[in-house]
Order: structure tokens, then C-alpha cells, then sequence
């Protein structure tokens, strides 16, 4: 994807942040850093309705 690792980091954290991507983490060794799993939240496509509704709704009394 070419991009830098910090890039990717920041974009993650702002996606916890908005709730759009859980972060679970995986057991597994004891030693070292931990491993996370990065997943689209359960709310994801609700939330993304609602915030398509609300924009179009914007819209349409901008230009009424």
C-alpha cells in the first residue's frame, strides 16, 4: 500500500476512536508484544445509514 507504519497506526487509532473497528486482542504467548486483531464493528453499516441519511438530508434543505 505504501504507506509509512505510522500512517497506518494514526488511521487505526482515529477508526477505534469513531468506533468504525474494534480492537481484540489474541491470547497467545506470554512473552514479547502483544498481537491484536483488527475487525469492522458491528455498528458499521448502521452508523454508515445513518450518516449517509443525515448528509443527504443536509443537502436536500440546502438546495430547497
Amino acid at each position: 500500500m505504501n504507506l509509512s507504519k505510522t500512517t497506518v497506526e494514526n488511521s487505526m487509532k482515529k477508526l477505534i476512536e469513531l468506533g468504525l473497528v474494534d480492537r481484540i486482542k489474541i491470547d497467545g504467548k506470554k512473552i514479547g508484544r502483544p498481537k491484536f486483531l483488527y475487525v469492522v464493528s458491528d455498528s458499521f453499516q448502521e452508523r454508515v445509514k445513518t450518516d449517509l441519511r443525515k448528509c443527504a438530508e443536509r443537502i436536500l434543505s440546502a438546495t430547497a
